[in-house]
């Protein structure tokens, strides 16, 4: 049955290829004007009904296998001679007895000598780590050679400095006042050498000299001045308060 819709599907799938080809054959056989859209619905519909008959009527293949046995196995059967042959039986395997708990402690030392045996030795500190090596110093920058303001601003510093005493702020305060720059004048206090704590001894005692002081009033005397509080402390202290 499933080849007959085979075959009608093989025939439609042909008069369809033809329709859309050459329309005018079918015209001319059922006397009527038929246009390509109505041979495509009407055999792609046949197409599709007879390809389902013919899967649905397909019959499923059966293999049964059947076996089969030799003259000389039939024989056997008759005479009785496979129910005389006897095949061997295996012999039973017989399980390891377990270790007894004496050995197992036994075993467990010669297990970690010989793990502790196949240890690598271990390298030694010196061959692991290296020397450190002391990083190189960087060079101190060269300093910049001082200006000629800078050299003069020096050379005043000194010179107010041999005749009174000063604070390092009292100092750049002057040299700024004669004309320096207060760069060129923070370079001459700077580097004049000058101890601070020393000069205020020196301008309590010259304050003194002139007019008596109390500490406080000293102390605030050398504060004003422009020296800091502790060197106007120990000024005031080195003076005899």
């Amino acid at each position: 049955m499933s080849n007959l819709f085979l075959g009608l599907f093989l025939i439609s799938f042909i008069g369809l290829i033809v329709g859309l080809i050459s329309p005018a054959i079918f015209t001319s056989v059922i006397k009527r004007k038929i246009t390509r859209k109505k041979i495509g619905l009407i055999f792609g519909v046949a197409l599709f009904v007879f390809l389902f008959l013919s899967g649905v009527t397909a019959e499923p293949e059966e293999k049964v296998a059947q076996p089969t046995q030799t003259k000389e196995a039939k024989e056997k059967v008759d005479t009785g001679v496979l129910g005389s042959e006897t095949t061997p039986e295996p012999e039973p395997e017989i399980a390891p007895t377990p270790a007894t708990e004496q050995e197992r402690v036994e075993t467990i030392p010669e297990a970690e000598d010989k793990v502790e045996a196949d240890k690598p030795e271990p390298e030694t500190t010196n061959q692991v780590k290296k020397e450190a090596e002391p990083e190189p110093e960087p060079e101190p920058e060269p300093e910049a050679e001082a200006t000629l303001g800078e050299k003069n601003a020096l050379g005043k510093a000194i010179d107010y400095l041999d005749y009174t005493a000063f604070s390092y702020s009292g100092l750049i305060e002057q040299l700024e006042y004669e004309g320096f720059t207060h760069q060129q004048a923070v370079y001459g206090a700077d580097n004049c050498g000058a101890d601070w704590n020393e000069q205020a001894v020196r301008k309590a005692k010259s304050y003194l000299d002139y007019s008596a002081f109390s500490r406080d009033g000293l102390i605030e005397q050398l504060e004003y001045e422009g020296f800091t509080h502790q060197q106007a402390v120990y000024g005031a202290e080195a003076a005899g308060y």
